[in-house]
């Protein structure tokens, strides 16, 4: 048996009635994998409404084919869905139909070579050639890795404990340039979701370009930053106030000196170089992020980080019930676009009020909003806690909080959890490793020397 349509039509029903299959599912669904047209005719439609960022059910599918200008039974959509009780075997279901694609493919496959091998003019070396290369596109039905052996992978981890020997800090991924913070975590390794977690007002989104800005340098290839919160314009002038030390509220009024502009320009030419692809906006789906995380991989050759502000800003398609549930959705999805394309995924989120109603307000973990799946599927999650912001003026070991920032790493899967001093410079919301001299030369009340009449930036 080559096809089987009532199989095909248990797929997609069921991608109809379970919205999370959308999610983890949608670059499963090939069009190729169907026989009957008409269901290649919904899958495509069912792609259409993916890329738009679209929910998927029986009433968009339906308005979807509709507008393609396609001729089908209006019952035809919303009968896909009949006699399915439940979706809890589909995965088993789609692997059949990805077997059923394949044996087609083999069965056409095989005549064309009969016919070939008949032909005296062909010759046969580029034959062969032409096959095996057709055998291997046949089994790349999807987009996961392969098994490996044991074997390999072992080699693999001997290959990093000796590159890990050789270096003064082991790095395993990307260095977020922090010296402490990245001697306990060893860097953010692919494959890997990394939680940055705090309340309001602690920095969260100047610490993620801080860290992008202090990694990127290191790596071959762009990272992606999603800002679910903020217009690129509105991220990029922090980014500018960071880097140059003049105030953002400066930047953004014009007040700002000759001198000003003349470190402007040095800076925002460095800052060029950094590697760095912005995308805003507030109704990002994991399927937008995959699909600009893959623009990138596609024109580069690859990612080296991705970074979201912030999670809890995210939509999912579709409905999920309770909104816990459909973070923890996205959460999931989330894990899975970073063990798929094999790179870091950081994401901002936010913590509850629980914080403040008690006396210590060192952030735990059950203060993660919607905590549940995000301290479960993340690899690391990491506090941003500023003592100096409740009124705390002294540390745990006595030392003064003015200017002081934790970095609370509350859970590492790969490694130790800790907590790492770093310097938090309040006029330029800006984080700098502990050990670092930075001594700002920046004054509130400094003398204000205006630009000249004409003069151009």
């Amino acid at each position: 048996m080559l096809f089987d349509i009532d199989l095909e039509k248990f797929v997609l029903g069921s991608v109809l009635i379970d919205k999370n299959l959308v999610d983890n599912h949608s670059d499963d669904l090939r069009e190729d994998l169907f026989h009957e047209q008409d269901n290649i005719i919904v899958c495509r439609a069912i792609n259409s409404l993916i890329k738009e960022g679209v929910a998927v059910d029986m009433l968009t599918v339906y308005n979807k084919i509709k507008g393609m200008g396609v001729k089908m039974q209006h019952s035809y959509v919303p009968n896909l869905t009949q006699g399915i009780g439940s979706t809890a075997h589909f995965e088993s279901h789609l692997l059949k139909l990805k077997e059923l694609y394949m044996r087609r493919k083999l069965h056409f496959l095989a005549h064309t070579i009969q016919a070939s091998s008949q032909d005296g003019n062909i010759d046969i070396f580029e034959l062969i050639d032409t096959t095996e290369a057709e055998l291997i596109s046949i089994t790349d039905t999807d987009t996961h890795s392969e098994a490996k052996r044991m074997e390999d992978v072992l080699v693999e981890v001997v290959r990093e404990v000796e590159t890990l020997s050789n270096q003064d800090i082991p790095f395993l991924g990307f260095r977020t340039g922090f010296t402490d913070y990245d001697a306990i975590t060893c860097g953010l390794k692919g494959g890997t979701f990394n939680i940055v977690a705090a309340r309001p007002a602690m920095g969260k989104t100047s610490f993620m370009m801080n860290v992008i800005l202090n990694g990127v340098q290191h790596e071959k290839y762009p990272a992606l930053v999603i800002s679910l919160e903020m217009q690129n314009t509105e991220l990029a002038y922090r980014i500018v106030s960071s880097e140059t030390e003049i105030n953002s509220n400066s930047l953004k009024l014009g007040r700002v000196t000759n001198t000003d502009f003349e470190t402007i320009n040095n800076k925002v030419g460095l800052l060029m170089d950094k590697n760095v692809y912005m995308y805003d906006n507030s109704t990002c789906t994991l399927q937008t992020i995959k699909k600009q995380a893959r623009k990138i991989i596609n024109r580069h050759g690859g990612i080296s980080l991705i970074a979201i502000d912030y999670i809890q800003l995210m939509n999912a398609l579709g409905k999920h019930g309770t909104r816990e549930q459909e973070v923890a959705s996205i959460s999931k999805g989330l894990k899975a676009i970073a063990k798929d394309l094999d790179v870091p995924v950081i994401a901002l989120a936010q913590l509850s009020r629980a914080v403040e109603t008690r006396s210590d307000k060192r952030p735990i973990l059950s203060d993660l909003k919607e905590s549940g799946s995000l301290e479960q599927d993340a690899d690391t999650v990491t506090f941003l806690h500023r003592p100096e912001y409740y009124g705390i003026t002294e540390l745990d070991n006595g030392d003064s909080s003015e200017g002081v920032a934790l970095a609370i790493v509350a859970k590492n899967r790969h490694g130790r959890t800790g907590e790492v001093q770093m310097r938090f410079i309040k006029q330029f919301t800006k984080f700098v490793d502990m050990r670092s001299n930075f001594n700002s030369s920046y004054t509130p009340d400094r003398d204000f020397e205006p630009l000249k009449p004409n003069e151009e930036f």
